[in-house]
């Protein structure tokens, strides 16, 4: 009976916390207040796969969106931001390799264990029809059709990340393989890369 009352008490405990981070997440959106606006705020934090099963717990109508990209070019793209602390494993392309491949094994898992919380859209498929991609992507969450969610020149709303100027720009395919300029300098990322599996 101990057992029983102790599991009983753990998973109020859990759900309580799963209450309480709901309500703290939704009050964070609203700092500052111009942010309050937000119907549906999205959340493009590069760490946030590691906290899908969290996010399914305490926000379980969430609809999470994984931009899936080639792996050159997700590494690369990584390797010449400074991130600080935040990325630390991106600055080694071996460490930098690794953290890719284990993320898309963690992805891997949510497809299998959770299906259709997680829709995979391709960066290189988006860059070529984002009309087509950006409609299922709607489609996904819920939404209709705006011809403003291709028009990402034209949007003037708030922008709250390190990447605002590039939001600001209309979809391209600019970083397409853009990695190749730098080839002979990132041997050991791609050697890396092509121990994994779906590289």
């Amino acid at each position: 009976r101990k057992v029983v009352r102790t599991h009983l008490h753990n998973q109020e405990s859990f759900n309580s916390g799963l209450v309480s981070a709901r309500r703290r997440y939704r009050l964070n959106l609203c700092l500052p207040r111009r942010f309050c606006q937000w119907q549906l705020p999205v959340g493009k934090l590069p760490s946030n796969f590691l906290n899908i099963g969290f996010i399914r717990a305490a926000l379980p109508r969430a609809k999470v969106v994984h931009l899936r990209r080639d792996g050159m070019d997700t590494c690369f793209s990584n390797l010449k931001e400074l991130f600080s602390n935040a990325a630390a494993y991106s600055y080694d392309q071996g460490e930098l390799a690794d953290f890719y491949l284990r993320q898309r094994q963690l992805m891997a898992h949510w497809q299998q264990v959770a299906p259709g919380f997680v829709l995979e859209v391709e960066y290189e498929r988006l860059a070529r029809e984002p009309a087509a991609e950006a409609a299922r992507i709607m489609d996904f969450c819920g939404l209709g059709w705006e011809p403003g969610c291709i028009e990402l020149g034209a949007s003037r709303g708030v922008v709250n990340t390190a990447s605002s100027a590039q939001v600001r720009e209309p979809i391209h395919q600019r970083g397409i393989a853009s990695w190749r300029r730098y080839e002979p300098w990132l041997g050991p990322l791609a050697a890396r890369l092509a121990t994994g599996s779906g590289i």
